[in-house]
């Protein structure tokens, strides 16, 4: 039971009247605000579930781990394909011109 729960789950911080308890809609388990300030959408329209650092990590990674298997997947549009490493490109340049140099940008530079 949720008032048997005396600390976080993960920081181990013991709840009080400055320290509320909030449970992660996924795991189910009792954390801080601090240990569970994610959201997820819910499965309504205009909703969010509050997620634990663990099970946001999760998603996460499944998440970085399904876009990743789709760009690499032979049946998807090579197109699609293309316009993500076209962005990635322009994205890394921009990265190295403004580390080299840490003069301020011209004009014409700046975006």
């Amino acid at each position: 039971h949720e008032e048997d729960v005396l600390k976080c789950t993960k920081c181990e911080t013991t709840f009080g009247w400055t320290l509320k308890k909030y449970r992660c809609r996924h795991c189910q388990k009792i954390f801080c605000y601090y240990c569970s300030n994610h959201w997820q959408p819910g499965s309504t329209p205009n909703t969010q579930h509050r997620l634990c650092d663990f099970c946001n990590e999760k998603f996460v990674k499944e998440s970085l781990m399904s876009n990743y298997t789709m760009l690499d997947d032979p049946d998807n549009n090579n197109e699609t394909k293309n316009d993500v490493d076209l962005k990635f490109e322009v994205r890394s340049e921009r990265l190295n011109s403004t580390t080299n140099d840490n003069s301020p940008l011209s004009e014409d530079q700046q975006i």
